[in-house]
């Protein structure tokens, strides 16, 4: 089913609607941008469906600032996931909405502080991470050797399954150990 310019008409009303409704929120730059496109689809100016350019810049300002200012207070908190480059994010909304840094209450050497400290933050959660695996990924003791070099199989089974979870490497190794001592014993007791 193809779309009439009616269709397309009431659209453009639609997202008028939604920025009008959340124009002191964030993110009205897709309604702003469908609203565009939704009138030219529809072969009407911006006066037919009640806005102007000036109101659309307007809300595109405000909600991006708005967004922006948001941004910021989390980097300054310390609040924004660390995959997400903070910086660029308020430069993007700030070009295009076309106002400034100062408009929203910083500058370009806050933003880089904040940025510096979110990357430190980020190493030290890093470092953090890695001394808690190499924590956990803990080496079983070479004591375990003991139980096979006593108990053969038997031994080797009870070491593997002890420390199996713990380091998968050596405890398969107290099993051939244990079948290893086993063969041996068995050898000897054939030949002597």
């Amino acid at each position: 089913m193809t779309e009439t310019r009616e269709d397309f008409r009431a659209q453009a009303e639609e997202e008028l609607r939604k920025m009008r409704e959340s124009r002191e929120k964030q993110g009205v730059a897709k309604e702003v941008k469908n609203i565009r496109e939704y009138a030219e689809k529809a072969g009407i100016g911006l006066a037919d469906i009640g806005t102007s350019e000036e109101e659309l810049r307007t809300c595109l300002k405000t909600g991006n600032m708005n967004a922006a200012k948001t941004w910021l207070k989390r980097a300054r908190e310390g609040s924004v996931p660390r995959e997400v480059d903070t910086r660029g994010h308020i430069r993007r909304l700030a070009v295009e909405a076309n106002f400034t840094l100062a408009d929203i209450g910083t500058s370009e050497e806050e933003l880089q502080r904040l940025h510096e400290k979110a990357g430190r933050e980020a190493k030290k959660a890093s470092k953090e991470v890695a001394k808690e695996v190499g924590r956990l990924r803990q080496e079983a003791s070479d004591w375990w050797y003991l139980l096979p070099l006593f108990f053969g199989v038997l031994g080797g089974i009870i070491a593997w399954l002890v420390n199996r979870r713990l380091d998968e490497d050596k405890s398969g190794n107290f099993f051939w150990a244990g079948v290893g001592i086993t063969a041996l014993g068995l050898m000897l007791n054939f030949f002597i």
